[in-house]
């Protein structure tokens, strides 16, 4: 999404306030009301795609930061926003100051990089594209529009000869470690 040069200045601004009140609270008392969030709404009453992509209407998120949270009203996605504060600070244990500039976390590559020989052919011939960056967290449904995945646990066992509809969440490295314990 790209911000007027008047927003951008708006929420660099309010960032830096955010950032100067927390010196003044300790960092295990900091929750999200002292970081810079801004709501956005769109509308999408002319969304014409699958119903399980249907935009949101509102998200949250906190500035000079990549988390947010999204839901059909602001106090939902403002909610939502909350609960991956609170995950995040379960997590790593401490939150970044408020107003800080936070890089961008990628999901871990850890499982799926067992499968780097499996993964190359799968992205090919069931996906049906040349490439793709995947990580722990991928899966099948990042890669089509569809309301199922049955087209892809069908190209699977014709391919393969697994089953992998059982895996929750269709995840891409459980179903490459799966595929691998079938073919050994």
């Amino acid at each position: 999404m790209s911000y007027s040069r008047t927003e951008r200045i708006r929420q660099e601004l309010l960032a830096t306030y955010k950032w100067l009140l927390s010196l003044f609270k300790p960092s295990d008392r900091w929750q999200l009301v002292d970081y810079p969030v801004i709501t956005i709404h769109k509308d999408n009453s002319d969304f014409k795609g699958p119903s399980r992509l249907k935009p949101v209407e509102w998200s949250a998120r906190i500035v000079r930061w990549h988390i947010s949270g999204s839901g059909d009203t602001e106090q939902e996605a403002i909610e939502k926003l909350r609960s991956a504060l609170e995950s995040k600070r379960e997590k790593d244990k401490v939150l970044p100051r408020p107003g800080t500039k936070v890089p961008i976390e990628f999901a871990s590559q850890q499982l799926i990089s067992n499968f780097k020989h499996l993964e190359a052919d799968f992205v090919y011939r069931i996906l049906r594209i040349e490439w793709a960056w995947m990580s722990d967290e991928s899966s099948l449904w990042d890669f089509h529009s569809e309301e199922n995945n049955d087209e892809y646990y069908r190209r699977i066992q014709d391919v393969y000869g697994v089953d992998v509809s059982d895996i929750q969440g269709a995840k891409i490295a459980r179903i490459l470690e799966k595929i691998s314990n079938f073919q050994h």
